[in-house]
């Protein structure tokens, strides 16, 4: 594997994982006047999803791409961290969607 898709992989893994703790994290949803979350069993997994590609990348002896990850995925973190957590829900949802390809319908019907 490339240097350049080792990094790419592993910004996105983290960035995924940064978007999930950031939709879901009960502080942010409070002061945005959000309904909590009830589930937090996740959130040691997350977070080890988040620094995981970046152990795995020093562990490779991969200098360049941890210091690329490293700095890509704190600029992008910062940047998600500045919209409201109803806006990072992109993740929750795409998971939801992924769990039922299959199902004749991705999404909820309302009632």
């Amino acid at each position: 594997m490339s240097n350049d898709l080792a990094t790419v992989i592993a910004i996105a893994l983290s960035l995924i994982a940064l978007g999930y703790l950031s939709a879901k994290d009960p502080k942010r949803r409070r002061v945005y006047r959000r309904l909590p979350v009830p589930d937090q069993t996740v959130v040691k997994l997350a977070w080890i999803v988040v620094l995981l590609p970046g152990v795995l990348l020093l562990s490779f002896g991969q200098t360049a791409p941890f210091v690329i990850w490293f700095g890509g995925t704190s600029f992008l973190g910062c940047v998600m961290s500045y919209r409201r957590p109803d806006q990072n829900d992109w993740v929750w949802r795409l998971a939801r969607k992924t769990r039922s390809v299959g199902r004749r319908s991705l999404t909820c019907p309302r009632k």
